[in-house]
């Protein structure tokens, strides 16, 4: 997910898609930096450089 932090339309977007993908099971993975290790977060935080959404693997 990319986002521009001066931009609300663009942060309203991203965090509607953050909570959508949340409600279908994705798990969320972000870091203050792109250099930063990702780690999992429930909430969406617009001044994280970098999110990542991840589905959730069913099999067995």
């Amino acid at each position: 997910m990319n986002w521009n932090m001066a931009n609300s339309r663009e942060v309203a977007a991203a965090q509607k898609t953050f909570d959508r993908l949340v409600k279908q099971g994705y798990a969320a993975f972000g870091a203050s930096s792109g250099t930063d290790a990702k780690r999992a977060i429930t909430a969406f935080d617009p001044t994280m450089e970098e999110v990542v959404m991840v589905p959730r693997i069913v099999g067995g």
